[in-house]
Formats: structure tokens, C-alpha cells, sequence
């Protein structure tokens, strides 16, 4: 399908095992109504996951709000085989797109740059 701007499905983390695998053992950074996960994996490629809670909001506000950060993430992948989890928090809701774009790229900015995150 030409033009298709789909997050691969190689590119997503899928299982529950997984996901709390990037938890247990992974980097924490946290940002304003977001939490991201990162461990490296043996992929050679990125695989990302976006968790949003009953909390967040209804089913649109939870969908909205993983969609976006998503796309966020879909624009500017890391080259690197990393695990990422991004967990949304209450406020994640209240935030615009511009807002959760910067608060998105920041954490991945942190994550790329190293020892900056807290053990989980």
C-alpha cells in the first residue's frame, strides 16, 4: 500500500511478558504525564509499546492520548535496538499535541543520552 505510515508490527511490543520484562529491568525517565521504560534489545531495531490506564480517561481519551504519542514516536525512531514503554499518567490527558510532542522527544532525548534515568 503505498503511502502506508503504519507502525510495523516488528516495531511493537505486543505480549504482557514483554512489556513487563522493559519495566523490571529497565531505565525510568520521567516527564510531565509521561513515564518512559527503555532496555536495549537484540532486535536491531526499536520496538515500542504505549500504556494508558482506565485513569487517563474514557476509551477516546485513552485512545487519543496513545495515538498521539505514538506518532510522536513513529516521526523520530531511534536507529538504536532499544526497548521503549511509555506510560500515561493522568495529566498526559490534559496536554496538547505540541506539548506532548516536546514531553515525548525530551524522554527520548533523555533515554539516548545515557545514565540519566533511575533503575526501575
Amino acid at each position: 500500500m503505498p503511502g502506508d505510515e503504519r507502525l510495523p508490527r516488528c516495531e511493537r511490543l505486543h505480549t504482557r511478558g514483554s512489556i513487563r520484562g522493559v519495566l523490571e529491568e529497565g531505565r525510568r525517565h520521567c516527564g510531565r504525564g509521561l513515564r518512559l521504560y527503555v532496555l536495549a534489545n537484540d532486535a536491531g531495531h526499536p520496538r515500542v509499546a504505549v500504556v494508558v490506564g482506565k485513569r487517563v480517561g474514557k476509551a477516546v481519551v485513552r485512545n487519543l492520548v496513545r495515538r498521539r504519542v505514538r506518532e510522536v514516536y513513529r516521526r523520530n525512531k531511534p536507529a538504536t535496538g532499544v526497548d521503549l514503554v511509555f506510560i500515561a499518567r493522568e495529566e498526559a490527558r490534559m496536554l496538547e499535541y505540541a506539548e506532548l510532542r516536546d514531553v515525548v522527544l525530551s524522554l527520548m532525548r533523555d533515554a539516548a543520552g545515557g545514565g540519566e534515568g533511575q533503575s526501575a
